[in-house]
């Protein structure tokens, strides 16, 4: 299994060798094959980094170095398989890493507390090779928060996340060009 050849669909992440960039299929994560859960909320952003994937894993593939390009994050530290970000304002997200793979170049987490109006929010990170450049994509499911609006709280993953991605790419590519 490579890398690029990890494709991200809605809810589910599969090998599909040959297959085009953002090919859509299924409805859950592909880890979570015991239990059916029905998502309301879908964000999913991906960017091109003009590095090879192996310099952005690098550093997107390393769940302690979130805060150094999500501008949202002042830091994050790791301690088994939970991780803990602490946002610009202080508050503290705690999060469980669900799987790590350095080969296929990708990591899910879910948010096990923190002030995000949501609950059972997934997610997962792919970094997928193309010859001379590569994609990442940031995709989550989750339930709005009983009191939030699901476009609203789409709205806000979705910045989160593209704001994110663009960090990650300014400072690969910066790091790449020196």
């Amino acid at each position: 299994m490579r890398g690029d050849d990890l494709l991200i669909g809605r809810g589910v992440w599969f090998v599909a060798p040959g297959e085009p960039c953002g090919r859509r299929v299924g409805s859950k994560l592909a880890s979570d094959t015991t239990t059916e859960r029905t998502f309301v909320g879908y964000v999913e952003e991906t960017v091109t980094i003009d590095a090879p994937p192996a310099a952005v894993w690098a550093l997107a593939g390393d769940p302690a170095r979130i805060g150094e390009w999500v501008p949202a994050l002042a830091g994050a530290s790791v301690e088994g398989d939970e991780r803990t970000c602490t946002t610009t304002d202080g508050a503290t997200v705690r999060e469980r890493i669900l799987t790590h793979d350095d080969q296929a170049q990708f990591y899910e987490y879910e948010i096990v507390d923190g002030p995000l109006p949501v609950r059972g929010y997934r997610s997962r990170l792919v970094v997928t090779g193309h010859g001379g450049h590569t994609h990442v994509t940031w995709a989550a499911e989750f339930l709005p928060a009983a009191d939030s609006s699901e476009d609203e709280v789409v709205a806000m993953i979705k910045a989160l996340y593209r704001q994110g991605l663009v960090g990650l790419r300014e400072r690969v590519e910066a790091t790449a060009a020196a």
